[in-house]
């Protein structure tokens, strides 16, 4: 997720409960900023205000707020893959079937298969953790 404006530019770490699939999101910037909601969207609405309270209670008590933190790492978001001509041609061919460029269908391709692969692993503590960043 990526809205700036209800993350006041702060990384926030989403998570749900496969109990009762509510959802958690915590500004690690600002310990002990959190928010709950029913939806990963009720939850950054939410979150906002979080932030704006903590800040308040910060100031009240003399407290500096920490800016946001910057990510030490930097992806292009560009790699090169060799795919054999096989795999390269019924890529080209799903990618048209689906109206869309290769480009789009690849990394459609990709994120379904990273996701998968997390749903299946083991989720630290029994929750399922997002990122959202003001940032990305």
């Amino acid at each position: 997720m990526n809205d700036e404006r209800a993350t006041r530019g702060y990384r926030a770490v989403l998570s749900e409960d496969p109990d009762d699939g509510s959802w958690a999101a915590e500004v690690p910037d600002l310990p002990g900023c959190i928010a709950a909601g029913a939806s990963p969207s009720e939850v950054i609405d939410q979150i906002g205000d979080a932030i704006d309270a903590w800040m308040a209670t910060a100031a009240a008590v003399g407290r500096r707020v920490p800016s946001p933190s910057r990510a030490t790492i930097t992806h292009s978001g560009r790699f090169v893959l060799r795919v054999p001509r096989g795999l390269h041609g019924r890529l080209v061919h799903a990618a048209e079937g689906e109206g869309v460029s290769l480009n789009t269908y690849c990394a459609t391709a990709l994120a379904e298969a990273v996701g998968a692969g997390a749903a299946r692993r083991e989720p630290p503590r029994g929750m399922v953790a997002r990122v959202a960043s003001g940032r990305d």
